[in-house]
């Protein structure tokens, strides 16, 4: 049959089921008859559906400058639409005037499948707020935490931190030496004015000098309960230099998958972690007596990962006898701002993410040291400084003492941390505190219920 009988075939067939008058059908106009918008009925589940009162189909009557294969495709694809729409609504669309006057039709859905959608809404949501979590640098979650408590980023990390650790270290300066400390940071103040002053205003100057840091393993440790919880007692991995590259190199592809990922690495007399993101590291840290983590950030360095590991694998490498050579010393500046790292060749690292709720945790951290903070904030400057002229001489010798510690207070050695009298360990050096004066001791026995320790010569 030639195209053109075909086509009058067509129309022919296409006029025996043609409605009347505008319910005539146009190819070129087909609307989705299933487009029609769902709306919740009750919270009992009932669902209504809108039925779609938008024009019916039409045929097209006179195809312009189509072929016949394009005519018989639109053809096919016209009438799997119209079965459709009678599937769903029971009625061709030119039947449409016959159905019964209410656009409405009710479904009800069974409490289990309510249940399974409520389960999955759940789910869906927690998982895509853990991936917005993931996705938060440190460095942005920590300065909206101290913006959110009115305190500037130093501040506020010196009010997450221990008191007792930083009051003791505090300890070990008279009014004196606390003077030619600030004056030797370019911050003026005499002794008479640090007589006035409160622990807050004394702590605030120090801050302002750069004298106030913490410890790196503090820090670390800070970081990671913070974001991971969970992860923070894991036992770390001994490894080699290369092992940690490729723990580098694993979080980085996990972290291309949603969200940053964190290696906290311990060796060369170090602490801290490391920020993967997106091809790139940044490191986490603070290192006593030269920075803290509050001015760490602000520097906001961070390199891509292959940059990082070449610097991290320079500034890694075991010294010489001579010491670090030129190229390690460069590393360790970029990376760590200091040449203060003696790296043996052994790290220990633990690999995590972020838990949710760390926003929280980090806020919660603050406020509960901030609580301990507040007496001793309002105290005297001078009551946390030794004496000047110390009428009793420093403890030395040999003491043993009993379960109520003989008027001895014991603190770890590097972070001044409270140690109890039974957490001390043989031949291990810590700090010791007595009369005012702060020491050096090492325990050398442990029995019946009393401790000996040695006080360390001072150097």
């Amino acid at each position: 049959m030639p195209l053109s009988t075909r086509k009058e075939a067509s129309n022919a067939s296409a006029s025996q089921v043609e409605p009347r008058g505008k319910d005539s059908l146009d190819l070129h106009q087909l609307k989705d008859p299933l487009s029609a918008p769902v709306t919740p009925k009750d919270a009992g589940g009932g669902l209504k559906v809108q039925a779609p009162p938008g024009p019916p189909l039409t045929l097209l009557k006179e195809p312009q400058g189509e072929t016949e294969e394009q005519i018989r495709a639109a053809a096919k694809r016209y009438w799997e639409r119209l079965m459709e729409y009678h599937d769903v609504w029971g009625c061709f669309p030119w039947e449409r005037h016959l159905q019964p006057k209410s656009s409405e039709y009710t479904y009800t859905v069974s409490e289990k499948q309510q249940a399974e959608d409520w389960a999955g809404y759940c789910q869906a949501k927690a998982t895509l707020r853990k991936e917005a979590e993931q996705r938060v640098p440190f460095q942005e979650r920590f300065r909206a935490a101290a913006e959110k408590a009115g305190e500037d980023p130093a501040w506020y990390e010196t009010m997450l931190t221990d008191p007792d650790g930083v009051l003791l270290a505090l300890q070990q300066n008279s009014p004196s030496e606390i003077v030619e400390k600030l004056s030797g940071r370019g911050v003026k103040v005499s002794t008479e004015e640090l007589a006035e002053m409160s622990t807050e205003g004394l702590l605030r100057l120090l801050l302002q000098a750069g004298s106030l840091t913490q410890s790196c393993g503090q820090t670390a440790e800070l970081i990671h309960q913070v974001l991971s919880p969970t992860t923070v007692k894991n036992k770390p991995e001994e490894v080699d230099l290369n092992a940690v590259a490729g723990a580098l190199l694993k979080a980085d592809g996990a972290s291309k998958a949603g969200g940053r990922q964190y290696l906290r690495v311990e060796g060369g007399g170090h602490a801290f972690v490391i920020e993967v993101f997106g091809g790139r590291c940044r490191i986490l840290q603070s290192f006593f007596g030269r920075y803290t983590l509050a001015t760490d950030l602000e520097t906001d360095t961070s390199h891509t990962l292959s940059d990082f590991i070449s610097l991290f694998q320079r500034a890694a490498a075991p010294d010489a006898e001579e010491g670090p050579s030129q190229q390690a010393r460069t590393a360790r500046n970029q990376l760590f701002r200091s040449v203060a790292v003696h790296p043996d060749g052994n790290w220990r690292i633990v690999p995590f993410d972020q838990d949710p709720g760390a926003q929280e945790r980090l806020e919660k951290a603050h406020d509960s040291m901030a609580g301990k903070w507040g007496p001793k904030l309002t105290e005297p400057a001078t009551s946390v400084l030794a004496q000047e002229a110390v009428e009793q001489r420093a403890p030395s010798g040999q003491f043993t003492v009993g379960e109520d510690g003989g008027g001895w207070l014991f603190y770890d050695a590097l972070d001044f941390s409270p140690v109890s009298l039974g957490d001390l360990q043989l031949d291990v050096e810590y700090a010791g505190r007595k009369d005012g004066h702060v020491v050096s001791i090492k325990v050398t026995q442990k029995a019946d219920g009393k401790l000996t320790f040695k006080v360390q010569p001072s150097e």
